[in-house]
């Protein structure tokens, strides 16, 4: 009978899981991605593969979202960090940068190449909308760092947000040298016409 994992290997195994589906996406996609590519990183056996995870794309779920709860937390790390309080343009600034920090991580390639929808559709209605509860708890706690009521409806302004981003998808068409001032206005429109409902 195998033996079962302490808490301390668990955790062990569940960052090298972590790590190892980093690497596959960076190396071979999310699609080409096997859970053989992955146990042979992590160095464990595909049945304990599944004691963590029931497939592959739950693992990449995971791992997006670490890291974009690392961005997040990055994000309100420097807005905390704002003297003399927040204020629109200095929220306007530091998200313009978290999207520029976005443009160097995995995740914009798997916005790119279509890999974020074909996780969405083999993954459970629950864990995509868990994805979505995640960005609208963050759009709560940006609004009372900038000591502003949220507005009315925090899902369709989260959800605004999230469009505003996929713009980077489309950088090229819009113009790259005039993409950062585009952002910029459409961010101010948004945040103006939700801040004065």
């Amino acid at each position: 009978m195998p033996k079962a994992f302490t808490d301390k290997e668990k955790e062990a195994i569940r960052e090298r899981l972590l790590e190892g589906g980093r690497e596959c996406i960076a190396r071979f996609g999310v699609r080409k991605t096997t859970v053989d590519d992955l146990v042979k990183i992590a160095g464990i056996s595909k049945g304990a593969f599944y004691i963590f995870y029931p497939t592959k794309e739950h693992l990449f779920y995971d791992v997006i979202m670490d890291c974009s709860e690392g961005l997040h937390q990055k994000f309100e790390r420097s807005m905390r960090a704002m003297e003399g309080g927040i204020t629109l343009d200095g929220f306007i600034d530091y998200t313009i940068e978290w999207i520029r920090e976005l443009e160097g991580t995995f995740l914009l390639d798997i916005f790119r190449n279509g890999e974020l929808e074909y996780l969405e559709r083999k993954l459970p209605d629950e864990l995509v909308a868990q994805h979505h509860t995640g960005d609208d708890e963050m759009v709560v706690r940006l609004f009372e760092l900038m000591q502003v009521p949220p507005p009315e409806n925090i899902p369709v302004f989260a959800g605004a947000l999230r469009g505003v981003f996929l713009t980077l998808l489309h950088k090229k068409t819009i113009g790259e040298d005039i993409y950062y001032d585009v952002l910029r206005e459409m961010l101010a429109a948004l945040f103006d016409k939700l801040i004065k409902r």
